[in-house]
């Protein structure tokens, strides 16, 4: 094809791509539409590019564009990826979320190197070792996190209320978290809070919950991402004698319902009291919304992220990676979808600038101060 210089912002889609933009009628059409840009691009754009890199790019636009979480992995990230989810998933104790092209940090595990080194839920994350995050898909953007143990790094974030980004360093370790922590037992009165939801939460939660003595039980969910929706499931369990503690629902597949048992609910007759912030994530909302649903229970703090959907990853054939794809959302047993909306709390925190975060230092934890206040007021 023979191409006459345009020395204009915008080439007029008519004079370049008249016999490209067709009107398509079916997939078939539309796939004709794609391979003719495609080999437009590949055999006129100004610099040459890979054909391999073509159709990643083309992959990653594709599954970018679906939602935060789904994602393209090529062979090498594939196997880092399989490899890391068997054990240690980042080193830095991060859950991340790509919204408009912007790397935003959904919670900060306690007692990681991110916590520590002062990241916050709500950083957006403009630069990692001086190269600007700039992804189409979350797997992409995540890319510059993977590495092994003690390899430092240097983030540059974006902060509300802060006008400069702002450097931090952060050093990978083998992350060693508790995901279930006796916070304050007084009296009659019990605070747990949980961390996240990994493999074995619920018999920590069960142990600790059988070694103690309370009438009323007070779950922090603060900065909690989620984790394994079973683990949730089985923790409702303890609580709730009937009814269904959430849906998943699917698009080819059928819905999926967890309901409660009777038998599995030691502790039907303890009040209860839930604290969530903005960093309550997926399996965490999954939870709180089953207990005020089937046990009337009283959220406290802030609206929670609204993250309820169900990744799965899928391996492709002849060793060309893996796709990382959003196939599945919970539902609550009212029938309420909690992914992109969030639970609102029935004890709203205004928080006046102050932070939400969990403090080792219970004196200094405000949001849980004034919750127990509440808890105080509302425990009859």
């Amino acid at each position: 094809m023979n191409l006459k210089p345009f020395f204009s912002g915008v080439i007029i889609g008519g004079v370049l791509f008249s016999s490209a933009l067709v009107f398509a009628n079916s997939r078939y059409d539309f796939l004709r539409l794609y391979a003719q840009i495609f080999n437009l691009v590949e055999e006129n754009y100004v610099e040459k590019v890979e054909i391999k890199e073509l159709v990643a790019n083309s992959i990653r636009g594709l599954l970018g564009r679906l939602d935060a979480y789904s994602g393209y992995l090529p062979e090498k990230e594939y196997k880092k990826f399989k490899k890391e989810s068997r054990g240690d998933f980042t080193g830095l104790g991060l859950e991340l979320s790509l919204k408009n092209k912007m790397l935003n940090v959904v919670s900060v595990m306690e007692d990681a190197p991110a916590w520590d080194a002062g990241v916050l839920p709500k950083d957006q994350i403009v630069e990692v070792n001086g190269k600007k995050i700039y992804a189409l898909d979350f797997v992409e953007a995540t890319k510059y996190f993977k590495g092994k143990v003690g390899q430092r790094l240097k983030i540059k974030v974006i902060r509300l209320g802060q006008d400069k980004p702002i450097e931090i360093k952060l050093k990978r370790k083998k992350l060693n978290l508790k995901p279930v922590k006796l916070v304050l037992k007084k009296e009659d009165l019990l605070v747990v809070r949980i961390t996240g939801f990994t493999t074995g939460s619920f018999q920590e939660f069960k142990s600790l919950l059988d070694k103690e003595d309370f009438k009323t039980l007070v779950i922090d969910l603060r900065n909690n991402p989620g984790g394994l929706l079973n683990e949730a499931v089985d923790m409702v369990d303890l609580f709730v004698e009937e009814g269904v503690i959430v849906k998943t629902v699917s698009r080819n597949k059928v819905d999926e319902v967890s309901f409660a048992h009777k038998k599995q609910t030691p502790y039907s007759d303890k009040k209860i009291f839930l604290l969530i912030d903005n960093s309550s994530a997926s399996a965490s909302e999954v939870l709180a919304s089953a207990l005020r649903d089937l046990k009337k229970v009283k959220l406290i703090g802030q609206k929670s992220y609204g993250k309820g959907s169900v990744q799965s990853v899928v391996s492709l054939p002849d060793n060309q990676g893996g796709v990382k794809l959003t196939v599945a959302r919970y539902f609550t047993q009212s029938e309420k979808m909690i992914d992109k909306k969030g639970l609102k709390p029935d004890f709203k925190w205004d928080s006046k600038g102050l932070s939400s975060y969990p403090r080792k230092d219970i004196e200094n934890d405000t949001l849980l101060n004034w919750a127990l206040e509440i808890v105080s007021k509302n425990n009859k």
